[in-house]
């Protein structure tokens, strides 16, 4: 079934809330909408449970809220953080930021995450870092934010949390899976005390390889089946489908 991209867009917050990736009202994700030149978000106050693909703000492309919107508020700091990597990154359309409890415990150790299974690995050598400088209000750490993401597919928000970029919806929720899927692993595995079976660099590069191999839409590999970001996203999709009702 075909879906609108308010729909997905719903769909992803309620997702996102069924795994307990959520920080109450707080947290955000934006949506660009390349046809309409505009961009979605959640309204300020509402928990992920509740946003439907009726509720959501419509921002234009200087992101201020259209008239046709039910709400007059988003999140300020979602906004600044969001507004400055669209700026930067033409190839984005989706932005996933949470605080979540493993994302925040990696992100306040003093040393880098480390990838220790093949799935991890969709972040070799893509994960970049930003120090914390306080709530993010503040137009001038725009810039110091998205020269630390550069060209990089995931952020981690030292002693804060984590953001992720896509493509697409589907391609920003595998991301953002995967990402947390890396962080509660290496918690686990530093919690065993046990010394860390460490993938060399060849093999890193080799996995993530097959990684971008496996997700190309036309890949030979997958013969007449999308990329593995859009099957997963419609099967919880299709899960969300039996308990929610628009």
């Amino acid at each position: 079934m075909a879906r609108n991209i308010r729909e997905k867009t719903a769909g992803l917050h309620r997702m996102m809330a069924k795994f307990g990736w959520v920080d109450m009202i707080l947290n955000h994700i934006s949506v660009k909408n390349p046809e309409k030149n505009s961009f979605l978000m959640s309204p300020f106050g509402l928990l992920y449970e509740e946003v439907k693909a009726s509720n959501l703000v419509e921002l234009d492309s200087t992101w201020n809220i259209l008239d046709n919107s039910n709400s007059k508020y988003v999140n300020t700091a979602g906004l600044k953080i969001h507004s400055a990597v669209y700026e930067k990154r033409d190839d984005v359309n989706c932005i996933i930021h949470t605080h979540t409890v493993n994302g925040i415990t990696i992100s306040a150790l003093e040393s880098e995450l480390l990838l220790l299974d093949q799935m991890s690995l969709i972040f070799y050598d893509d994960i970049a870092y930003h120090q914390l400088e306080g709530i993010f209000v503040n137009d001038e750490e725009k810039n110091r934010l998205t020269t630390n993401l550069a060209n990089k597919k995931a952020l981690i928000l030292k002693n804060h949390g984590l953001l992720v970029v896509g493509g697409s919806i589907e391609e920003a929720f595998w991301n953002y899976y995967y990402l947390e899927h890396a962080c509660a692993l290496y918690i686990r595995v530093l919690s065993t005390g046990q010394p860390v079976n460490v993938i060399n660099e060849k093999i890193k590069q080799t996995v993530k390889m097959q990684h971008e191999r496996f997700n190309k839409e036309d890949s030979k590999l997958v013969k007449s089946l999308s990329s593995n970001s859009i099957l997963a996203f419609d099967a919880q999709l299709r899960l969300l489908e039996q308990s929610y009702k628009e």
